[in-house]
């Protein structure tokens, strides 16, 4: 009885860390290829403004700070939200792509850091940055295209593949 016991237990362990396995999200460092390979361990300068808040653990990846286009881009819960100027420094230190292990979408993000002068400090910041164009039909595969980004005077032109 007592090796039955122990049998299942190791089973139920391997199940749970199986499941584990296949359903946590998935993180692809993609610092290495176009287009990020072109801003990765560089210092970008805001052609825009934008806002930086402290993200919601839950939806935060990497980082603890956020940053977005306006300030209405935010979650309600992030809290205070702070203005990057024009002009600001944003050093990008990697570009990873996130995929959900229970739907399968993936979001691509760079971090960084910035300093904001508010908090009187430099702090590790997430941005979103390329959308997944899932291809459903044919032997096509799914793309990136990246929209004009904060830091960037015109959009990027084309398809971008990661594996």
């Amino acid at each position: 009885m007592y090796k039955l016991i122990k049998i299942a237990f190791i089973a139920l362990l391997v199940f749970i860390g199986m499941l584990y396995y296949v359903l946590r999200t998935k993180v692809t460092e993609v610092s290495g290829q176009e287009p990020y390979s072109a801003i990765v361990n560089k210092t970008v300068t805001l052609k825009r403004q934008a806002f930086i808040a402290f993200n919601v653990e839950w939806n935060a990846y990497d980082n603890p700070y956020l940053i977005c286009e306006s300030d209405s881009d935010f979650l309600s819960e992030v809290g205070t939200k702070y203005l990057l100027p024009i002009g600001t420094a944003l050093t990008i230190t990697e570009a990873n792509i996130y995929t959900n292990g229970t739907s399968g979408f993936s979001s691509a993000y760079i971090l960084g850091t910035v300093y904001v002068k508010e908090l009187k400090k430099e702090v590790a910041f997430e941005y979103r940055w390329g959308k997944q164009q899932v291809v459903i039909y044919g032997d096509a595969i799914d793309y990136w295209t990246f929209p004009l980004a904060i830091w960037q005077e015109k959009v990027l032109q084309g398809k971008f593949y990661f594996e």
